[in-house]
């Protein structure tokens, strides 16, 4: 499944969006905030509305990102000083056949191998499946995401996703023009695929 995602810094902004799974710039290595303060550099030339011009930002909340849950977890885990220690987010699934699913993983995983290979300026973020059994398995689930049918429903004033694009990021601003690359560097390849 394909997943719109979102995510807000607590009591702040929303910072970032990301598609299959968050192209660089937009939320590189499990983070989306990384990815809105790209965004912000790259729009910082631009004049800036004035307080009364800023449109409401969607209501779309996490309780917690992900990269301060794992800090948190860490610091009290007596394991978390071991280098190889890190938090995974995970599904379990039972009364579903994965197979199928991992497979499509694999071959993700493999595709992404291949573009890397030709250097082209795509972007894919597989994630691990493993069918446990011929009816349950472990998904590995992406930190700080919603899927779009989640955003539909958090955010009351969602109608299409450009106009969601347009209301995060501004009109015809730099930062919605880098935004909608993104998207299409990271939605093509699954589109191949």
């Amino acid at each position: 499944a394909v997943a719109v995602v979102c995510r807000l810094h607590r009591a702040g902004p929303l910072h970032g969006l990301a598609w299959p799974v968050c192209p660089p710039g937009l939320a590189p290595a499990g983070s989306v905030a990384d990815a809105a303060e790209a965004a912000r550099s790259e729009a910082a030339d631009s004049p800036r509305p004035t307080p009364r011009a800023r449109r409401p930002r969607p209501t779309v909340i996490f309780k917690e990102i992900w990269r301060e849950k794992e800090e948190r977890l860490r610091s009290a885990s007596p394991i978390g000083h071991l280098p190889g220690w890190r938090l995974l987010p995970v599904i379990i699934k039972s009364g579903d056949d994965l197979r199928q699913e991992q497979f499509a993983s694999q071959l993700i995983q493999q595709m992404m191998t291949i573009l890397e290979d030709a250097h082209l300026d795509v972007w894919m973020r597989p994630y691990d499946i493993v069918a446990t059994s011929p009816d349950s398995g472990v998904i590995e689930a992406v930190p700080d995401t919603v899927s779009l049918d989640a955003l539909k429903k958090r955010d009351p004033r969602f109608t299409t996703l450009q106009s969601f694009f347009e209301r995060f990021f501004g009109g015809g601003t730099p930062a919605l023009a880098s935004a909608k690359e993104k998207f299409v560097k990271s939605l093509a390849p699954y589109c191949i695929v």
